[in-house]
């Protein structure tokens, strides 16, 4: 006979183990950095945004603007651009999980968890799920390895070249947020005369600080010392002899 509720199984730890976005960030950024892609071209970061609008900037200016610099790039040496249709599938796949990320969920796994009480020893030991004994760092680094290994098919002896690039595409974001930040203070200094006058007046204020003062002025009396040192010496002139004739002369 057909039973009157249908039993739902919910299969879910996190009653049990309980993670935030903010905590699978910050391991993921640990173990990524220390077990990189192949196929990584910038280097791997991110943060959790409160505002939308923050957000939708930073997809504009630390996505998109990179994309289609390096697609470009791509298409001067006379390859296949791909980084703008990538991110494109990535925004699309996060605009469907926004609703679920967004929100929280409480998933009852009461039933699920009873099942490792049920069951003989060998049962227990092969499909263990006591997930109070489970390390999370390790776990996401067995995911990650993973599906390295296995779904990308990249492995373990390429991780020091993985790791050397790395550190080079670490510069490149630098110096890209150094340029991004700087081209957006200069234009905002050039064309605003409110944050003109506002930086101008926190300038001003910073000089008038007694330590910043003091080394201003040491900084002064530095040049001017250096550019003594580097001036031609002055030739002295001997003192003008009076004449007497001329002074005759005169009288």
């Amino acid at each position: 006979s057909r039973p009157k509720e249908v039993p739902v199984y919910n299969l879910t730890a996190s009653a049990v183990k309980k993670m935030t976005w903010k905590e699978v960030l910050d391991i993921g950024r640990k173990i990524i950095y220390d077990y990189p892609f192949e196929m990584t071209v910038w280097y791997p970061d991110g943060n959790i945004r409160a505002s939308k609008f923050m957000h939708n900037m930073c997809v504009i200016f630390l996505h998109f603007l990179p994309a289609y610099l390096i697609d470009f790039l791509m298409l001067i040496f006379f390859q296949k651009p791909f980084m703008v249709h990538i991110h494109k599938r990535i925004q699309n796949g996060l605009l469907l999980l926004q609703y679920f990320t967004t929100r929280r969920w409480v998933f009852h796994s009461s039933k699920f968890l009873a099942l490792g009480e049920d069951g003989n020893r060998v049962d227990k030991d092969l499909f263990s799920i006591d997930f109070s004994q489970v390390v999370e760092e390790q776990y996401l680094k067995d995911c990650l390895l993973g599906g390295r290994q296995y779904c990308m098919k990249e492995p373990l002896s390429s991780l020091p070249r993985c790791r050397r690039i790395l550190k080079v595409l670490y510069v490149v974001d630098k110096l890209w947020s150094i340029f991004f930040y700087g081209l957006l203070l200069w234009l905002v200094y050039s064309y605003s005369e409110t944050a003109r006058y506002v930086l101008d007046t926190i300038t001003e204020y910073i000089r008038t600080v007694p330590v910043i003062r003091t080394l201003s002025k040491s900084s002064m009396i530095v040049e001017e010392g250096l550019h003594a040192l580097n001036s031609p010496p002055i030739k002295k002139t001997s003192p003008i002899k009076s004449n007497p004739l001329h002074r005759h002369f005169i009288e």
